[in-house]
């Protein structure tokens, strides 16, 4: 994907059309002239609409919004498998955002398979999806759904991202422009009915997540964020539950402060 442009990856928009539930898309760009066609399902609950095709890797990105974490120590295993002749279980999930077919899941396995050579790889693509449902789903999945758990780091950028999403449909409910901050954290917890609790989750994992990756932080260089690089002196477990923990405790008390999402630059 992006990260891994030495092998030929990301370096073409996708571009299609849908014509009675058939999506039409070439790799014109790719030297491949040939029109492909394959069939659109819409998800009897979600509604959401998604295809499965055969993607060369040149059209594939990493998509970092859904899914921020990076390649870890686990893709050795996903070789060693795929090297057996074992087939891949479960396909690689992918949205179009930009023009653009992005991964947000299965990242690690499409990875390994394109160093075993694989220049194509089946996917399944969400279609113009609900970016904010697409965040949660696959948040939930690497938290209280999970088989492999996200890294608390990773999680905490994730509840930054919901986090946003809930600010911009707060401000369009309320006719606010996105620059427009005059409200409290209170208030999105309680426009928010039953969901108040994962809101307020989010407004914390937002100001951690600000506070670890601001650019003031000298800190960060010395960071282990994933567990597994021993050469680094701080776990971020330890960062946690001392730094962070000093900066947030009256705010996760009371909740009633009036920023705007501290991502965004906003104090």
């Amino acid at each position: 994907m992006k990260r891994g442009t030495s092998f030929g990856g990301s370096k073409y928009e996708f571009k299609y059309k849908i014509e009675d539930d058939i999506i039409k898309y070439s790799y014109f760009d790719n030297a491949d002239n040939e029109t492909y066609k394959a069939a659109v399902f819409t998800d009897k609950l979600s509604k959401e609409r998604s295809c499965f095709i055969d993607v060369p890797i040149e059209y594939l990105f990493h998509d970092e919004m859904i899914n921020p974490r990076g390649i870890n120590n686990s893709i050795g295993k996903l070789i060693k498998e795929f090297d057996k002749g074992n087939p891949q279980l479960h396909l690689s999930l992918a949205r179009f955002s930009d023009n653009k077919l992005k991964i947000f899941d299965g990242q690690h396995k499409a990875v390994a398979q394109i160093l075993l050579g694989t220049r194509k790889i089946v996917i399944r693509v969400f279609l113009k999806p609900n970016v904010d449902r697409l965040t949660e789903t696959n948040t939930n999945a690497g938290s209280s759904l999970r088989q492999i758990a996200f890294d608390k780091s990773i999680m905490r950028q994730l509840n930054n991202t919901l986090y946003a999403e809930r600010i911009k449909r707060y401000q369009a409910e309320h006719g606010l422009k996105e620059d427009d901050y005059s409200f409290s954290e209170q208030q999105l917890i309680n426009f928010f009915k039953g969901d108040g609790a994962n809101v307020k989750k989010y407004i914390i994992d937002s100001i951690k997540h600000s506070i670890t990756n601001d650019k003031d932080n000298n800190l960060k260089d010395y960071i282990d964020f994933e567990g597994k690089a021993k050469e680094l002196p701080i776990s971020y477990s330890a960062f946690d539950k001392t730094v962070l923990s000093s900066f947030i405790s009256s705010i996760s008390a009371t909740c009633q402060y009036q920023w705007g999402p501290v991502s965004m630059g906003s104090e």
